[in-house]
């Protein structure tokens, strides 16, 4: 299915969660819209919030404040529904 295909494309260029008009969460978003039981897309969203979480814990343990708030910034915005990153913001 075309939709799938273009999360996928996000997801080989790497780009989860940017902010732009295009990302791979917003993809995967778009597919469970379609079929909510899918469950390329449940996994897909899952690896990416685990691998923002851990890009996250990477930037603050480096001292990279201005890179870890830009990633948490982002993450807000891709998973609105995720306390966790809402709360680091805050």
């Amino acid at each position: 299915e075309a939709l799938i295909a273009r999360a996928r494309r996000y997801e080989e260029r790497e780009e989860f969660i940017n902010q732009d008009d295009g990302n791979a969460v917003k993809a995967w978003r778009d597919v469970l819209a379609r079929d909510p039981g899918n469950r390329e897309a449940q996994e897909s969203l899952e690896q990416i919030r685990t691998a923002t979480r851990r890009q996250l814990a990477a930037a603050l343990q480096s001292g990279q404040l201005a890179t870890a708030r830009a990633v948490l910034e982002q993450a807000v915005a891709a998973f609105p529904e995720d306390p966790e990153f809402r709360a680091k913001l805050e």
